[in-house]
């Protein structure tokens, strides 16, 4: 390797192993207990040590380490158990705590889409916010707004239908065809609704926690839109709209009462981790989305990492990746059209000479950034392999750490993106090389004599 790449693969090492969450000033990750901060960056030790004291916190750290680690029914529970001591132990020493328990109760609802308990427990949650937790901080460092709390309005959806209903897994695997689009994978779906049947090209996009549509289409669709559903990316003032539940048909499978967020005109139509959930197990290859059947065998048993807000208007999956000495969260991103990429703020800079510039394509846009070519030794499963890494030379949008990773849909040119979103599990696959078109040549016979 040329010295110059040696150089910048060790530059990115360094950074690696002195990875760190991003600061914020985001009121939302602020809490005495640093329970919120653990649950969206995923700090399984921290959550497992608060689980481990008595009563409600105790139970409160059970129900964010299931959280983490996607087993949601039981951080269900642990969160209702850690509402029930709330009211038996002194108010001193449980402050903040049933805000907490509540709003977990509320995110673990919206993420096995349950929309009409999380808007009836978010309205809960607003109740304790404004009773126990504003004037708590407005005495320390003054009022503070939390739009996914304030701003959307509960009381239209508590009584909306369930989201995505689970689909039975198929008899045999079910090859969805994906065809590319501006370098994003799309498949072909129906809709059906009140109005009628109408086939609809749509991203495949793992990375968006809800699906989606804009409005022209919702309108095509005859799709009655109820405005307030939850704060768009975190931004006050931006809300989603829910369309009414649809049907969808994906490979001949039903995905029923699938509820669509809306926000802009024309906003490119995606299916998100919703759906994916729905699907069951499914791998994501770079000409296929395959919905497995019960008896296709599991190709890894290791848990993703879910990260979310409390309330779960923000999450992802994330893969654990071995990189070096560390383990990195890598955001399981199909719709980012790039492979393996870490963006960030490197502890220093790279030789101009290394600096590179290209166009990087989401569902979410375009964006032009500086770059630098890296390998870095992963471990992949039971593959250890230096892997070929784009670094960022500044931080993405909305990063949670420093660098942050995510893998997107060209890496399906080397690996098979395995999740099981409701079981949990999921990791990369590697693709078997393809045998050569043509036979090897034969040895050449020695010389006569010889």
């Amino acid at each position: 390797m040329h010295a110059m790449w040696l150089g910048v693969s060790a530059l990115f090492a360094t950074a690696v192993a002195s990875a760190a969450t991003v600061d914020t000033a985001d009121a939302e990750l602020s809490d005495p207990y640093r329970y919120t901060r653990s649950v969206r960056l995923a700090e399984l030790g921290r959550l497992q040590a608060l689980g481990k004291t008595q009563g409600a916190k105790g139970l409160l750290g059970q129900a964010g380490f299931y959280r983490v680690r996607g087993e949601l029914e039981r951080s269900s529970k642990a969160a209702q158990k850690c509402l029930q001591a709330v009211a038996t132990e002194p108010a001193d020493s449980v402050k903040g705590v049933e805000y907490l328990c509540s709003a977990t109760l509320a995110g673990n609802l919206l993420l096995q889409g349950d929309i009409a308990g999380w808007a009836t427990q978010m309205l809960q949650v607003r109740t304790l916010l404004e009773r126990d937790i504003r004037p708590l901080l407005k005495r320390q460092v003054g009022d503070i707004h939390l739009a996914g709390i304030s701003e959307p309005h509960f009381e239209r959806f508590t009584a909306w239908p369930r989201n995505a209903l689970a689909v039975p897994a198929p008899a045999s695997d079910v090859s969805v065809p994906l065809q590319m689009n501006n370098e994003l994978p799309t498949l072909a779906l129906k809709v059906r609704t009140a109005t009628g049947e109408r086939e609809v090209r749509v991203h495949l996009d793992s990375g968006a926690a809800h699906s989606r549509i804009g409005r022209t289409l919702a309108a095509e669709l005859g799709l009655a839109l109820t405005e307030g559903f939850m704060v768009a990316d975190g931004k006050p003032g931006q809300l989603y709209a829910l369309a009414a539940p649809a049907d969808l048909e994906i490979g001949g499978l039903p995905v029923r009462g699938v509820s669509f967020a809306v926000l802009g005109q024309d906003d490119l139509p995606r299916i998100g981790l919703d759906v994916l959930r729905a699907l069951g197990r499914v791998r994501i290859n770079k000409d296929a989305l395959v919905i497995q059947a019960t008896a296709t065998p599991v190709p890894c048993t290791r848990r993703m990492a879910t990260l979310s807000t409390l309330w779960g208007d923000a999450y992802d999956v994330r893969y654990p990746i071995r990189a070096g000495k560390q383990n990195v969260l890598v955001k399981v991103d199909t719709g980012f059209n790039g492979a393996f990429q870490a963006r960030g703020t490197l502890p220093a800079a790279p030789p101009a000479s290394a600096i590179r510039r290209k166009n990087v394509i989401t569902t979410a846009g375009s964006e032009d950034i500086q770059y630098v070519e890296a390998t870095t030794p992963v471990m992949i499963g039971e593959e250890v392999l230096n892997l070929p890494v784009d670094i960022g030379l500044a931080p993405g949008p909305d990063p949670l750490f420093n660098p942050d990773w995510r893998v997107g849909f060209a890496a399906t040119q080397r690996y098979s993106l395995y999740m099981d979103v409701a079981g949990t599990y999921g990791c990369p696959v590697a693709i078997a090389a393809a045998p050569p078109l043509l036979p090897p040549k034969p040895a050449a016979a020695p010389p006569a004599g010889g």
